[in-house]
């Protein structure tokens, strides 16, 4: 599942910049165990001073010291996935009965949030 529209807003212009030449802009993905390398590294860059943050890409350094940060702001991240996709169950389920589709896109968006929230408690353990 993509995380991208809740987490690159949370970049500079500049750090979206350094991403990109780094190679790690985008393409961040939650699956049912885990949230992807990317995502970890690209996080960092909000928590590490930026010669800190190269060290990291370079593979110098594992930004270990600062995982409880990364942590805190992938909750933050996926709680506002889950709070989003709530509110798209609930316009699901306004929508006539009848059409076509409302149920498998209803369950989707429940499957979402199951995910969204085993995640949250995976990483807050």
């Amino acid at each position: 599942m993509a995380l991208d529209p809740f987490i690159i807003p949370l970049f500079s212009k500049k750090q979206q910049k350094d991403l990109e030449r780094a190679g790690f802009l985008g393409k961040y993905i939650l699956d049912q165990n885990e949230v992807c390398y990317r995502t970890q590294v690209a996080l960092r860059i909000l928590c590490l001073p930026p010669q800190k943050w190269h060290r990291v890409v370079e593979g110098f350094d594992d930004g270990e010291n600062v995982q409880a940060s990364v942590d805190q702001l992938l909750i933050k991240v996926l709680c506002q996935f889950k709070s989003h996709s709530s509110d798209m169950l609930a316009k699901v389920l306004k929508v006539d009965s009848e059409l076509a589709g409302r149920e498998s896109l209803s369950k989707r968006w429940e499957q979402i949030r199951l995910l969204l929230q085993t995640a949250i408690n995976r990483i807050q353990r």
